[in-house]
C-alpha cells in the first residue's frame, strides 16, 4: 500500500511568527521608481492630535446639525446653476473636513484598526444624512 503525503507532521512544523501589520502607502518613491512603498505601521506617529481634531469636528457637526433635519431635505432647488440648501451646504463643509481627517488617520498615523472602523462608521452616518444630489435635484442616500 502506498503512503500518502499530507505535508509535514505537527511535530515537525515550525511555529509561524505573528504577522507584522504593514500598510501600503500610495506615495511615489523617486529614488527607486516604485509607485508603492510598504511602511511598518509601528513607525508611524500615534495620531493623537489628529484624533482630538477629528473628535472636535464630530462634536461640531453633531452640535450644529440635526440628522432629522438633514434627512428631511429630500429635494433641492437650482440657484445660480447649482442645487443649494443653506443647512446642507454648511454640513457639507464640515463633512469635507471630517473626510480629510479620517483619510489622514488611515494613511499617516498608527491609529488602531478598531478606532478607524469606528470613525469611518460615524462618518458614514453623517455623510448619508447629507446624501448626494442627482441631476434632478433629488437627494440620494443609497450610496
Amino acid at each position: 500500500m502506498e503512503k500518502m503525503n499530507f505535508g509535514p507532521s505537527p511535530e515537525n512544523e515550525k511555529p509561524t511568527p505573528p504577522p507584522v501589520e504593514l500598510k501600503k502607502r500610495k506615495k511615489f518613491n523617486p529614488d527607486d521608481r516604485t509607485p508603492y512603498v510598504e511602511i511598518d505601521r509601528n513607525t508611524l506617529p500615534s495620531g493623537e492630535p489628529e484624533i482630538a481634531e477629528l473628535e472636535s469636528l464630530f462634536a461640531e457637526f453633531e452640535a450644529r446639525f440635526s440628522l432629522e433635519e438633514l434627512y428631511a431635505i429630500t429635494t433641492l432647488s437650482k440657484e445660480d446653476g447649482h442645487y443649494k440648501h443653506p443647512v446642507r451646504d454648511a454640513a457639507k463643509k464640515v463633512i469635507g473636513k471630517i473626510t480629510e481627517m479620517v483619510h489622514t488617520l488611515e494613511e499617516e498615523t498608527n491609529t488602531p484598526s478598531e478606532k478607524l472602523r469606528e470613525y469611518t462608521q460615524r462618518f458614514r452616518v453623517l455623510s448619508h444624512a447629507i446624501g448626494i444630489v442627482d441631476k434632478d435635484g433629488i437627494i440620494d442616500r443609497t450610496r
